[in-house]
């Protein structure tokens, strides 16, 4: 293509692209990188007493994300695998846990032990963090804030 016909052609493009309606949006879904604290409220049992498989840990934690969006956001507890590069949730799949209804608040968490009592990849003493997450899809979540670790000494039977 010669000089004239690609000046022609880009000048017609230009054109085009200035015509309303015609230019390229960003996706309305697009949502800014958001920033969290999370701030630990009660453990129970408390951090360094005995679990067994019959325990549910339960935290309650106060957390803010700006900016939000509902039911993208989550709290989750995740536990220390012999793999450094991997952290698992215990026995509820990542959807399953509750989504947040506000930008601030105060939500509780439950970890029942029995999900994760015989898994040899995860570390014990049980050390557990708790994660807020934004719903990235696809299965994926990015973190914001962490709170932890909390270690729990595994009782009589742990793997």
């Amino acid at each position: 293509m010669n000089r004239r016909r690609l000046v022609l052609a880009v000048g017609v493009l230009g054109a085009f692209l200035s015509l309303p309606g015609c230019r390229a949006k960003a996706p309305l879904d697009v949502v800014p990188k958001p920033a969290g604290t999370m701030e630990l409220l009660r453990l129970f049992p408390s951090a360094g007493s005995m679990v067994d498989e019959g325990t549910v840990i339960v935290a309650v934690v106060r957390y803010e994300v700006r900016p939000f969006r509902h039911n993208l956001y989550y709290v989750m507890p995740q536990l220390i695998t012999h793999d450094p590069s991997r952290t698992i949730s215990g026995p509820l799949p990542v959807g399953d846990f509750p989504r947040l209804k506000a930008a601030a608040g105060d939500t509780t968490v439950s970890l029942p032990v029995a999900g994760v009592w015989k898994d040899r990849n995860v570390v014990k003493p049980l050390q557990v963090w708790f994660y807020l997450n934004r719903d990235d899809g696809g299965g994926r979540s990015s973190v914001i804030a962490t709170i932890g670790p909390f270690s729990f000494p595994a009782g009589e039977g742990a793997q």
